[in-house]
């Protein structure tokens, strides 16, 4: 028994000795949610207006156009995590005016991602390790990257492959939180695509996501109010196409909550989901339901001249 028990450790020995470097090394490539952590730890007494929110708020609003912004969104960021991250600043930025918040078909529906059967149940492990979100302290499964090995993988080649080519490692971040300062416009996927895109958010079990998304709104709205901040929830313009064909029951649903959301706190709730001036300009989208540059441009200037977001 006692050799069995040595040759054993002798096996694992190099194994766990490689797990330690891969671990090692993989959480010193550059990431976004590292990169805006630091950067509210150091700066956010300068914040006038803070974006919080999914990808669609994180594309769609160019920070350096505004006075003293910066976006704390990260792609699928649901409202626990806004609720969280604005609770963890608040006290810490004292010239905070403004709060964006997205608020739209994605975020309303979401449940707990640890509970999610799709790829976005790897993010409670970026929020723990690089942000310090305290939920998960005594779980080993979301304090290691190697407990999502896939996205592990894809991180790992692409920084080696940027390394071998010697370009900047592109962690989808600008200098104020923004996905980047390059979303051209791209070939808009094919209408089979944004259907199947669309069945897939509509299959995605709701469970007692609205009940909970509705507390963590509250205490949004509370946070903001008890420091006479101004709050402002937005949707995004999708491309038209997508609008289309998107779920109508599952939509019903969600203008229902927000129109509940807007009377019941008193909130100001802006919709440009369908807005014509956006939705039908193939040069204003990245893809389906996420701005380019140029949309991101235009629709930042719409909410500084049209609804004084500075």
């Amino acid at each position: 028994m006692k050799r069995l028990l040595i040759q054993v450790f002798i096996f694992l020995t190099p194994l766990a000795i490689l797990a330690i470097g891969v671990e090692s090394f993989v959480r010193t490539i550059p990431n976004s949610y590292r990169f805006k952590k630091e950067w509210m730890d150091n700066n956010c007494q300068k914040v006038k207006t803070l974006i919080l929110g999914n990808s669609h708020l994180n594309s769609a609003i160019i920070p350096s156009q505004m006075e003293s912004a910066f976006n704390l969104t990260n792609s699928s960021q649901s409202l626990e995590y806004d609720s969280w991250l604005l609770s963890c600043y608040i006290k810490n930025c004292p010239n905070l005016e403004t709060v964006l918040l997205s608020l739209d078909y994605h975020n309303l529906f979401y449940t707990e991602y640890e509970k999610a059967n799709d790829k976005n149940n790897c993010l409670p492990i970026y929020y723990h390790i690089y942000m310090d979100y305290p939920k998960h302290v005594c779980l080993p499964k979301y304090c290691l990257e190697l407990s999502c090995p896939r996205f592990l993988c894809g991180k790992v080649e692409d920084y080696i492959i940027s390394r071998l080519k010697r370009t900047t490692y592109d962690f989808r971040c600008d200098s104020l939180g923004r996905f980047g300062s390059n979303l051209k416009n791209q070939r808009l996927m094919h209408e089979r695509f944004i259907k199947k895109d669309i069945i897939r958010t509509s299959k995605i079990e709701v469970g007692n996501a609205v009940v909970q998304n509705t507390e963590y709104i509250n205490k949004i709205v509370n946070t903001c109010k008890s420091r006479k901040i101004r709050l402002v929830l937005i949707s995004t313009p999708f491309w038209h196409v997508y609008n289309e064909n998107i779920d109508t029951k599952r939509l019903s649903e969600f203008y229902l909550f927000a129109n509940y959301i807007k009377s019941k706190y008193k909130v100001e709730y802006y919709d440009f989901r369908d807005d014509d001036r956006i939705s039908y300009n193939g040069d204003f989208f990245k893809d389906s339901h996420h701005l380019s540059d140029f949309g991101a441009d235009k629709f930042t200037k719409m909410l500084k001249t049209e609804y004084d977001i500075q």
